[in-house]
């Protein structure tokens, strides 16, 4: 041994050395943050988007200058609560599209029509197609209450808006272990966007209570006087 390193060697026990970092515990960390980070950094942008559409949709609105409270989001279709609603019409069509018969819009629609195994296709008063999307079908029946079930493949862009009251009730709900939103106990709109990919004024309407859930890669629209645990006794028998 030279004499540098006898030196160093006596100078150890005196030097003042920084903690060692555990850089295992930190590497394992960074790689459980990351993920996690990627997928709120997707989410915010998404909201941001549904946000920007909303902003435009209020915008075109008159009457609707309002703020957004709260901001929720299905597959296909969102759900804002703003604090003063567009105005609005209960318009006689309970939604957009084309009548004809069941059948013919089983045909040209990329998904199975769900319909209420219960009721199935008795009494049903009208079939509306509405090929925005790949195929929006709508089925009403008839009557005491009147039903209505719109139903669509999930869409990145949503095809329905809905803006609700401070008043009105939005609760998170299950059907059959699927995912939806209640609404009801107070005024809220409906918008069915339109072929160019807009809202249109004339779209606008006062909806009943409804219930939204997804099944599979299909979102579910029931809407009718109907409680929240008669809704979702309904929407269980929807196959």
């Amino acid at each position: 041994m030279n004499e540098l390193e006898t030196r160093l060697r006596t100078l150890g026990p005196d030097v003042d050395y920084p903690e060692t970092p555990d850089l295992l515990a930190a590497v394992e960390d960074r790689l459980a943050v990351r993920p996690r980070r990627r997928r709120g950094l997707r989410l915010a942008v998404a909201l941001a988007v549904l946000a920007a559409s909303l902003g435009a949709v209020l915008a075109a609105s008159p009457g609707a200058r309002s703020a957004f409270l709260e901001l929720f989001h299905l597959s296909g279709a969102t759900i804002a609560r703003v604090d003063a609603l567009p105005r609005a019409e209960a318009l006689p069509d309970w939604a957009p599209g084309i009548p004809m018969p069941l059948a013919d819009a089983q045909r040209r629609v990329g998904f199975r029509i769900r319909l209420p195994h219960t009721t199935g296709d008795k009494q049903v008063r009208n079939v509306l197609l509405d090929e925005q999307g790949g195929g929006v079908v709508s089925v009403v029946w008839c009557c005491k209450p009147t039903l209505v079930l719109t139903q669509f493949a999930g869409a990145a862009v949503p095809y329905l808006q809905k803006l609700a009251s401070p008043e009105t009730a939005i609760q998170a709900v299950e059907v059959d272990g699927k995912p939806g939103y209640w609404i009801a106990d107070g005024p809220h709109v409906v918008l069915f966007r339109a072929q160019d990919g807009s809202f249109h004024d004339y779209e606008l309407r006062v909806a009943g209570n409804v219930l939204l859930w997804v099944d599979g890669d299909v979102t579910l629209r029931l809407e009718g006087q109907l409680t929240r645990d008669e809704a979702i006794e309904l929407a269980s028998a929807v196959r």
